[in-house]
C-alpha cells in the first residue's frame, strides 16, 4: 500500500471561487500519478469543492467534497485499503469528530 505522499506530476487547478463574509468556496480539479506501490504509474484526475469557514481570522472548519469512488476506479483499486494503509485510515476516523 502507498500513501498520498508517494505521488508525482501533481496538478491542482482552481476553476472558480467566491468568498462571502466568513465563508470561502473553491471549485477545483486535482490530479497526480502514484509513484510507488502496486498502483505505481496510475494517473488520476478528479474534481472537487472545498468549503472553508473562518472565525476570528483563522480557519475554523475546512471540508472537501469529491468523488472518492471515481478516484478508486481511475487507479484500479476496489477499496481504500489497497491505496492507503488500513491503520492510517483507522487513525484518521478515530480523530474525526
Amino acid at each position: 500500500t502507498v500513501g498520498f505522499q508517494s505521488t508525482r506530476d501533481t496538478v491542482w487547478e482552481v476553476h472558480q471561487w467566491f468568498q462571502e463574509e466568513n465563508l470561502l468556496c473553491v471549485e477545483w480539479t486535482y490530479g497526480f500519478t502514484l509513484a510507488a506501490g502496486p498502483f505505481e504509474g496510475k494517473k488520476t484526475l478528479f474534481d472537487g469543492l472545498s468549503i472553508v469557514e473562518f472565525r476570528e481570522g483563522k480557519i475554523y472548519r475546512w471540508r472537501d467534497y469529491w468523488d472518492s469512488a471515481d478516484f478508486l476506479r481511475q487507479v484500479g483499486a476496489k477499496e481504500w485499503g489497497e491505496v492507503i494503509p488500513p491503520d492510517l485510515i483507522a487513525h484518521f476516523f478515530q480523530n474525526v469528530s
